[in-house]
């Protein structure tokens, strides 16, 4: 029992992680942004005393490959783009459009109204939506 609830939550973290991707896309962004340019205007004047040299860029891009959060964010950024590539590449539009609708309208579609406007059954709709969430749980190193 306990494995079922672990994959359920993967599941859930899986599908809020897809629904919040284009949001995650501009706070990566910006973190990226306030590491490469920092508010505070003396901010690696510390760092240049201490290591007796100054490398701004470098500093900067070690700072951004060290930081655990931009790491993570990073690896499920790159998994969800794999996914999206992954969907588009088929040839059928129906399976990005599901993603789209589902995850991206801002709660408009239920899974009725998503079989609905993309002429699918349930079982299509769920076996698509399982596969979509598999290429991302499997790039994640994730059993769902």
């Amino acid at each position: 029992m306990r494995g079922r609830e672990i994959r359920r939550a993967s599941i859930r973290l899986i599908e809020a992680e897809i629904r919040a991707y284009p949001e995650t896309l501009q706070s990566l962004k910006e973190i990226e942004q306030e590491i490469a340019e920092p508010r505070s205007p003396g901010a690696y004047i510390d760092l240049a005393k201490t290591t007796g040299h100054s490398d701004p860029t470098a500093k900067k891009a070690l700072k951004m490959m060290e930081s655990p959060r931009v790491r993570e964010i990073h690896r499920r950024v790159s998994a969800i783009r794999r996914m999206v590539r992954i969907v588009k590449a088929n040839p059928d539009p129906g399976r990005y459009k599901l993603i789209e609708l589902t995850y991206w309208s801002n709660g408009r579609y239920d899974v009725e109204g998503v079989c609905r406007k993309l002429s699918i059954s349930r079982s299509t709709y769920n076996r698509w939506k399982r596969e979509a969430l598999g290429i991302v749980a499997e790039r994640l190193g994730w059993d769902i």
